[in-house]
């Protein structure tokens, strides 16, 4: 399956699993005050970002929510490789959004990566997701 069949009708959650992670976590930081967390590899790199309630096990992403366990596995067998979760800074966390940014305008993505975190995009995508929409509105 490509990449055009797994997202079709779906290319919101598809720029905010592909660069603009880092964006949407900052903003749901923002937001719950849930710390965020990344997928790391070994060389410090964030592969993806999220926010995560430690109280509940539960992390949070374009997706809606999942358990840091799913999370890191689904990110192991994707990348083929051994990753960790731990938590990050909003520092390493906007440098990601800088060069994630930066690799959109190098078409290293094939779509616009989301460049704010108080962007009236973020919003409208957690709006329509009911797991986001709860835990930033409680509706």
């Amino acid at each position: 399956m490509n990449l055009i069949e797994l997202f079709e009708g779906r290319w919101e959650e598809y720029d905010f699993m592909h660069g603009g992670c880092y964006v949407l976590a900052l903003w749901l930081h923002r937001k719950t005050k849930l710390p965020i967390y990344g997928v790391y590899d070994d060389s410090d790199f964030i592969h993806h970002a999220f926010v995560y309630n430690e109280n509940t096990n539960e992390a949070y992403d374009a997706r809606g929510s999942t358990t840091s366990e799913k999370m890191q596995d689904y990110y192991n067998q994707e990348s083929n490789r051994k990753l960790i979760i731990k938590p990050a800074t909003k520092e390493d966390v906007r440098l990601h959004v800088e060069l994630a940014i930066e690799a959109q305008q190098q078409r290293m993505f094939p779509r616009r990566i989301p460049s704010s975190e108080t962007s009236a995009t973020v919003a409208r995508y957690v709006s329509k997701i009911p797991s986001l929409r709860r835990l930033v509105w409680n509706t």
